[in-house]
């Protein structure tokens, strides 16, 4: 990398460090002694290799900056935060089966072994790096689940008539009010080892988002309370379901990152939140590269550059 940095006169220098990110995801019950999985053994004898590659990244971006003047513009962004892997989204398909028979649809057994079947595709799918499909769940359910869903939030698609092969919910009043009742059950759910909430909050994406490609989103993402593992979820209406999640990943992303600035133009008071769609709007303030329709503000006013 510094010896493109050197190559030219830049402009504009961007440069991308991944391999925090995936340290992160994988290796973070090696570095955090409360993980459920954490192994002092294992630890004794290949150490943290979160701290080594943090280390290394700092030795890097040395090396980078190094060879930028004093009146150069720098921003280091950790764009987001680390920290365990904890949510319920591998129990989420047993409540909402539950929830299911509350409706009076009971599973087949022609359903049954459709589900497992597309269980399995999307393992063979994932592997094959083929895109995911929407993982059925009952015969004739009202809504399911996707599958794969990587990161903090499970994800609930709706089986609306008209955008599903087999849709039962009408676009409209019923699909509003089948979301709303999805949201209010969902918000009741118990991380029983606390006894407290297991889910912040659910979101719709659709208010989220805007682009042709938002109705291939879920309809409704639950974003799980973090501060725990989750083993054991329960419901006022459905009961109790319990499991230990299997899968590889013992770390996750977190809301907050923080952004490093060092340059001629004065900065905002320390410690003050920064949006991430204002560091690009900021960038282009600084190159003076007029922008539209941009959702960011400049951290950096006319007057100061």
């Amino acid at each position: 990398m510094r010896l493109l940095f050197d190559q030219a006169d830049w402009d504009l220098f961007f440069a991308v460090f991944g391999e925090s990110h995936c340290v992160g995801h994988q290796c973070w019950h090696l570095h955090d002694r409360d993980h459920p999985r954490h192994d002092p053994a294992l630890v004794g004898g290949i150490g943290d290799p979160i701290v080594d590659i943090y280390e290394r990244l700092d030795t890097a971006l040395g090396h980078v900056l190094a060879g930028a003047g004093h009146d150069a513009e720098v921003f280091v962004l950790l764009s987001h935060g680390m920290g365990p892997h904890y949510d319920g989204t591998f129990l989420l398909v047993d409540l909402l089966r539950r929830l299911e028979s509350t409706w009076n649809r009971q599973p087949s057994a022609w359903a049954t072994g459709r589900d497992r079947f597309a269980h399995a595709w999307n393992r063979v799918a994932r592997r094959a790096r083929l895109r995911p499909r929407w993982t059925w769940l009952l015969d004739g359910s009202r809504a399911f689940v996707r599958a794969p869903n990587a990161g903090l939030c499970g994800a609930i698609r709706v089986n609306v008539i008209g955008r599903e092969p087999a849709g039962l919910v009408a676009p409209g009043r019923e699909y509003e009010a089948l979301c709303a009742a999805l949201e209010a059950e969902i918000l009741t759910w118990v991380n029983v080892e606390t006894g407290k909430s297991a889910v912040q909050r659910v979101l719709r994406p659709a208010q989220l988002f805007e682009g042709p490609e938002v109705g291939q989103m879920p309809d409704l993402l639950v974003e799980w309370q973090q501060e725990s593992p989750i083993r054991s979820l329960a419901s006022p209406t459905l009961g109790q379901v319990d499991g230990e999640f299997q899968g590889h990943r013992t770390g996750d992303h977190r809301r907050d990152g923080l952004l490093l600035r060092r340059g001629p133009t004065t900065a905002p008071p320390g410690g003050d939140a920064v949006d991430a769609r204002d560091v690009a709007a900021t960038i282009c303030a600084l190159l003076d590269v007029p922008v539209a329709q941009v959702e960011g503000r400049s951290l950096v006013p006319l007057h100061q550059r």
